[in-house]
């Protein structure tokens, strides 16, 4: 038997999603304003301003004017600050088992606490006057800012049981999973006072909302089971594995008493008790193999007030739960490896028949919050490569250089209830899905010295669905060197390792789809790329 306990507390401010108008006017380097609070304050009044000005109202905000101050182009710009807060604790016992000479048994029960807010300061909610601060007490004037959270907390546990009888040749399996997931999710808002300084802190846990725009809870029951047979013949040189797995999982959302939401409650489910498995592994030659497997997968559901079928209107919801399906894969993979003194390579292709795909459609800006509409969309067909090969020149000196290539297309336009095209997306590139990668590394290692140098190369990928707009290819240098003592001493096992990622420190887009995906235009849904960062690590070993 063994246990285990994990606890983490994370706390981490958030970049600023970018789009390519606000990188045009304000650069790669644009992020939130966190340093300038006077500024952020005066951003949102001058948005609300012009928002009165606009529906023909007196403006809010007198002597502040309607145009931005330099440099500022939309209330989208900047944001004053954002963050994600949370706790974690995570643990269980393990009990593994010798039951006979040929059968085990390993069965895992653990049990997960968390609580979590994801924060953002907006002007999109100003604070009202008489509002509670950070102690209790009221806030005497409104503010043009206000304090939105994301909160939730989980209180999940379960078991994880595998039953393995080694008899022969054969070697048979059968195990299951069963996990009950209470989930809380709510949309609060916290007061920011109109002063030099902010009230409150975005990496902290907050506390006395003024407002609770929904609080949710939701549930999620996973049962699944697998049955598999490995097979070795032929003196090991072929190994046959071949089995299939089930589940069942209940999805529920209940939205807490004394809370109106805009966002649905109700039951759905996702069940598929036969998904089959396959593969073979044979040795043609000492340190020659040839592989090939197949498999299917479905995706549950989410249970969530932000993604997946809920984070809708009761009206939506209602439409979409007798006719939703869940998201399904067919998986094919085969190749050959190879290791021969001092090359070693390997190469594999696959295809990916993906179907019932989920797409929510966002109405408005993402940042606001308004809900989504979820729907399926069709399929996305994926076939690729990929080599790759290791060859040691002489003993302290290996080279390593991978390709992949990847075709990721939809296979279907996207149609509304009644049948018409909303976006024609049949033969569009996936989003997100760059079509080449290179990476290459050269290592020297010798009498505890390591060193190495690398670069990755990515091309193009789409943030739009009908594929007019992309982020550019980018290559990325890595490097690092280090040492190892060797020998006795009391330097036995330590090293120490200085690196340096983006070595060029080249400016690019890192992620996207940050804050979703849209048919077409520009979107503020990218992030910037790290620039050139040093670490130094020192390691003991014992």
């Amino acid at each position: 038997m063994s246990a285990f306990l994990n606890f983490s507390d994370r706390r981490e401010q958030d970049y600023q999603d970018l789009s390519y108008d606000i990188i045009r006017r304000r650069g790669l380097g644009n992020d939130n304003i966190a340093d300038n609070y006077p500024l952020a304050l005066q951003i949102a009044k001058v948005a609300q301003n012009q928002a009165a000005a606009a529906a023909g109202a007196a403006q809010p905000w007198a002597g502040v004017g309607t145009a931005f101050p330099a440099g500022i182009g939309t209330v989208d710009d900047v944001y004053f600050d954002a963050a994600g807060v949370r706790r974690d604790y995570l643990g269980g016992v393990t009990f593994d088992a010798n039951l006979t000479p040929g059968l085990t048994l390993r069965t895992t029960g653990y049990y997960h606490d968390n609580k979590g807010q994801g924060s953002w300061i907006t002007p999109y909610s100003p604070t009202p006057a008489g509002a509670a601060n950070a102690d209790g007490t009221p806030i005497a004037a409104a503010s043009p800012l206000g304090f939105r959270t994301t909160e939730y907390a989980i209180k999940r546990g379960g078991a994880l049981s595998n039953l393995a009888y080694e008899t022969g040749a054969n070697t048979l399996e059968l195990g299951g999973w069963y996990e009950s997931n209470s989930f809380t999710q709510a949309r609060r808002f916290y007061s920011m006072t109109d002063t030099a300084t902010p009230n409150r802190d975005v990496l902290k846990f907050q506390d006395n909302p003024y407002a609770t725009q929904w609080d949710g809870k939701y549930t999620t029951d996973t049962i699944q089971y697998h049955v598999g047979d490995t097979l070795r013949l032929a003196d090991d040189r072929l190994t046959l594995n071949a089995g299939w797995k089930g589940f069942t999982v209940t999805n529920r959302a209940i939205m807490l008493p004394a809370t109106t939401s805009p966002l649905a409650v109700g039951r759905i489910s996702a069940k598929d008790w036969f998904q089959p498995q396959a593969g073979l592994l044979f040795k043609l030659a000492p340190g020659t193999e040839l592989f090939a497997d197949y498999k299917e997968n479905v995706r549950a559901y989410v249970s969530s007030a932000t993604t997946g079928p809920f984070s809708t209107t009761q009206a939506g919801f209602n439409a979409i739960r007798d006719r939703l399906k869940p998201e399904r894969s067919k998986t094919a993979e085969g190749g050959l490896r190879f290791r021969q003194g001092p090359v070693q390579a390997s190469a594999v292709g696959y295809y990916i028949d993906f179907s019932n795909r989920l797409l929510g459609f966002a109405n408005g800006a993402g940042i606001i919050g308004n809900p989504a509409t979820l729907n399926n969309v069709g399929s996305v067909r994926t076939y690729g490569a990929e080599v790759a090969l290791t060859y040691r020149v002489f003993t302290p000196l290996s080279l390593f250089a991978s390709y992949s290539y990847n075709n990721s297309q939809y296979a279907d336009d996207v149609l509304d209830a009644r049948g018409a095209v909303l976006v024609a997306t049949d033969g569009k590139t996936a989003v997100d899905s760059p079509e080449h990668m290179v990476k290459g590394e050269i290592v020297f290692e010798q009498s505890g010295v390591t060193a190495r140098v690398g670069a990755d190369y990515m091309s193009k990928r789409y943030f739009t669905y009908l594929n007019d707009q992309s982020v550019p290819g980018r290559v990325l240098v890595d490097a690092s060197i280090g040492y190892r003592f060797e020998g006795d001493g009391p330097l036995h096992g330590v090293s120490i390792e200085g690196s340096v990622t983006n070595l060029t420190d080249k400016g690019y887009i890192s992620t996207i789809g940050s804050n979703g995906f849209t048919a077409s235009g520009d979107n503020q849904t990218l992030l910037a790329g790290a620039p050139r960062q040093v670490f130094v690590s020192l390691k003991k070993g014992f």
